[in-house]
C-alpha cells in the first residue's frame, strides 16, 4: 500500500519529469508563506465540486471558490470548453455548504440523519459526489462498519439530486429476488 507522502513523492517526480517543472511552481499557491516545500497536508486544503452554489442551474464544476482564479481551455469533441477554476481560502464557507446540503437532506428524507462533518467527512462527501457527477461514474467504498460510507453516499446523492436506491443485502439472495431487484432498479434508472 502506498502512503499519501510517497505518493505525493511519485506525484513530484512526474511533473519534474514530464513537465520539466517543480510541483512546487505549479502549485506554490497552496503553499503558505515561510514555507518552500509541498506537503500532504497543502493539497488536502483543494476541494473540486459543483455544490458551492446550491440553488445554481445548471450546476457547473469547479474547484470550491474564491477570489483567487484559475483559467483552462480544453478542446473536446472538436468544441473550445473553458472552465473556470477556483482555489479555496474559505473553509468556513465549505463547511456552511455542506451544513446547508445536510439540513436540506434532514428536511426531505423520512430517516434524519446527525452528522459531523470534520474535515476528513468532508473530503469524502466531497470526492463521492465529484465521482457521482461524472457520466458513469461509480466507485467502491471500502472501510469497517460505522465509518461513515453510507452516510457520505447518500449525502452526495442527494447533494447532486440524485435518487438513492439502495439494495438491502441478506445471507440468501436467490434468483428470483434478484432478478427482481434488478428489475426494479431499471425501472426507476429509467
Amino acid at each position: 500500500m502506498v502512503s499519501r507522502e510517497a505518493f505525493l513523492g511519485i506525484v513530484r517526480d512526474s511533473c519534474k519529469t514530464n513537465l520539466r517543472v517543480p510541483i512546487q511552481k505549479v502549485l506554490q499557491d497552496l503553499i503558505p508563506e515561510g514555507q518552500n516545500e509541498l506537503k500532504d497536508e497543502h493539497l488536502r486544503n483543494l476541494f473540486f465540486g459543483n455544490y458551492m452554489e446550491p440553488d445554481a442551474d445548471p450546476r457547473v464544476y469547479t474547484e470550491v471558490p474564491n477570489a483567487q482564479s484559475r483559467f483552462y481551455v480544453v478542446w473536446e469533441n472538436e468544441f473550445l470548453v473553458c472552465f473556470s477554476y477556483f482555489q479555496v481560502k474559505d473553509y468556513d464557507l465549505l463547511v456552511e455548504r455542506m451544513t446547508y446540503y445536510l439540513n436540506e437532506y434532514n428536511l426531505m428524507s423520512q430517516t434524519h440523519m446527525n452528522l459531523v462533518l470534520f474535515k476528513f467527512a468532508i473530503e469524502h462527501i466531497s470526492r463521492v459526489s465529484r465521482v457521482l457527477q461524472q457520466d458513469n461514474g461509480h466507485c467502491l467504498l471500502v472501510g469497517i462498519g460505522g465509518s461513515g460510507r453510507q452516510s457520505a453516499t447518500k449525502l452526495a446523492a442527494s447533494m447532486q439530486e440524485f435518487q438513492l436506491y439502495q439494495v438491502m443485502s441478506r445471507k440468501r439472495l436467490g434468483r428470483r429476488a434478484l432478478s427482481y431487484l434488478e428489475k426494479r432498479v431499471w425501472q426507476i434508472a429509467s
